[in-house]
């Protein structure tokens, strides 16, 4: 979203401006940078009371507290070396900060995840709302070292942001979780990122970890039940839709014949 340029004559010469935070190409002013558009005030999902914006390591971070008074992470991250393939080189992850604990005592994380591309056009609905691809937000579970998250660890948060978080990925996680019984079950859980050790080289590295436990007890809780349930309504509700506009062309079709007829 663009934003109107400064008077920049009056600023100089009322001194409001530092020569430091002006930066000029010939007559023009420098392009707006990745970092630089995410540290424009946004309007995510879960608006912010208060926020606190950092860049840790290869992410744009916001840590806020969101109008239901619990606190909320935001993470940005993208990726220069995108495959065009993907049709997106952007991640946006929004994590609630508290955990949540399982019957069973395993925890995991509530979070939405985006996927969307620097130079997407920004698109608005009819009631004004930004309807563009970064704010339609994917609903799921997953484990998250939040010291990890929030420290300069690179390889960290391009496991996280651009493995774990790959939109392939996560959607056939939420297909799956779509099912009665998959081969699978899962529910919204899609893993979390760990080290393992490579036993030729001893090296430690990341990697992605699916916890076959902790996708059964999510997949199979009343919150993923009553979520399957009405998916299962909206595709009936589709279905007969469909089944409804094709009996009306039918029903037009024979008219039309019953008239050529006459």
């Amino acid at each position: 979203m663009s934003e109107r340029e400064p008077n920049l004559t009056k600023s100089l010469k009322s001194g409001t401006i530092k020569d430091k935070k002006l930066k000029m190409k010939n007559k023009g002013v420098v392009k707006m940078g990745l970092f630089d558009r995410f540290k424009k005030k946004q309007e995510p999902k879960v608006m912010p009371t208060t926020s606190v914006q950092s860049m840790r390591g290869d992410v744009f971070i916001n840590e806020f507290i969101g109008k239901d008074g619990k606190r909320y992470i935001e993470v940005n991250h993208y990726n220069a070396n995108a495959d065009f393939k993907d049709l997106y080189d952007s991640t946006r992850l929004i994590v609630r900060k508290d955990p949540t604990i399982l019957p069973s005592g395993e925890m995991v994380y509530d979070a939405q995840v985006s996927w969307y591309g620097e130079n997407d056009a920004v698109m608005f609905d009819e009631n004004g709302k930004d309807m563009g691809r970064r704010n339609q937000m994917t609903a799921i579970k997953l484990g998250i070292d939040m010291e990890k998250l929030l420290s300069e660890d690179k390889m960290y948060h391009i496991a996280l942001m651009r493995d774990l978080l790959k939109q392939d990925r996560v959607r056939k996680y939420i297909e799956q979780g779509m099912q009665d019984n998959p081969a699978q079950p899962c529910g919204n859980y899609i893993g979390q990122i760990a080290l393992k050790r490579d036993e030729q080289t001893d090296k430690m590295y990341y990697r992605k970890r699916f916890m076959v436990s902790i996708g059964k007890e999510i997949h199979y809780s009343p919150e993923q039940v009553a979520a399957r349930e009405q998916h299962k309504q909206k595709q009936e509700r589709i279905k007969q839709g469909m089944i409804a506009d094709r009996q009306a062309r039918i029903q037009r079709l024979q008219s039309e014949i019953d008239d050529l007829s006459k």
